[in-house]
This record gives C-alpha cells, sequence and structure tokens, in this order.
C-alpha cells in the first residue's frame, strides 16, 4: 500500500477492486410482493438489546397497535414475547403496510426508550414479514 503525504485528500474507494463503495453490488435489494387486496400478514418484530415483557412494554405495545390503526392497518393478533413480537396484520395495500409499520416502529421504540430512560437509537428495530 502506498504511504500518503501529509495534506493529501482521501477517497471512498473499496481495497480490493477499487471502485466507489457506492456502487459495490454487494447487498441485493428486492421490492416487497405487491398487495392489492386485503392479505393478512406475519410480521415478527425483533427488538435488540431489550427484555420486554413487563406490564408497562404491554402498554406501550396496545398504545403502538392503536397509533399503527390510525393509519389503516388492521392489526388482528399479537403476542408479546422476551425480546420480540408477533403480529398478525391485514393490510390493503403496500402503503397502507408501509405506513402502519413505520408509526408501529417509531411509537413502540419511542415508548420503550422512555421507560428504559436512553436516549437515540438505544433500541434497534427489525422487522421481517411472510406471506
Amino acid at each position: 500500500m502506498k504511504k500518503l503525504r501529509k495534506g493529501t485528500q482521501l477517497n471512498l474507494l473499496t481495497q480490493k477492486r477499487r471502485t466507489p463503495a457506492i456502487h459495490d453490488k454487494g447487498i441485493r435489494h428486492t421490492r416487497r410482493e405487491e398487495i392489492r387486496r386485503p392479505t393478512p400478514l406475519h410480521l415478527t418484530v425483533k427488538l435488540i438489546r431489550a427484555d420486554i415483557q413487563n406490564k408497562v412494554i404491554l402498554k406501550s405495545l396496545r398504545y403502538a397497535i392503536q397509533r399503527a390503526r390510525l393509519q389503516g392497518l388492521r392489526v388482528i393478533h399479537y403476542s408479546l414475547e422476551k425480546d420480540h413480537v408477533h403480529l398478525y396484520v391485514e393490510s390493503s395495500d403496500n402503503f397502507v403496510l408501509a405506513k402502519g409499520m413505520k408509526s408501529f416502529g417509531v411509537t413502540l421504540v419511542k415508548r420503550i426508550n422512555l421507560f428504559f430512560k436512553r436516549k437515540g437509537l438505544a433500541i434497534s428495530l427489525g422487522i421481517t414479514c411472510e406471506l
């Protein structure tokens, strides 16, 4: 590797290919299947670094579900586990699903962070969806 002189501007190049990291094709993004009619979905919401099985978090979960329902997402059934939540939801289209899950996720994480007296992204959220 070449020694850099002081004051030299660095660029974002990967060492293997010498191409910008922006054009790295290592990550494959796939589109969600198009929803055209009310479709039931099984969602798993994984909360990293959180032990969430208590009554205060259950109240926060219910409040987050109410906020998601305001966006049009129908939550049919939910189950609160130690570090994740299972949801059976029904959505009429992809837009309603996205808006409802954003509302649900933001509300739940803010409430959990408030309960644990954390700031910022103290809890991270991962959502998986199955048809």
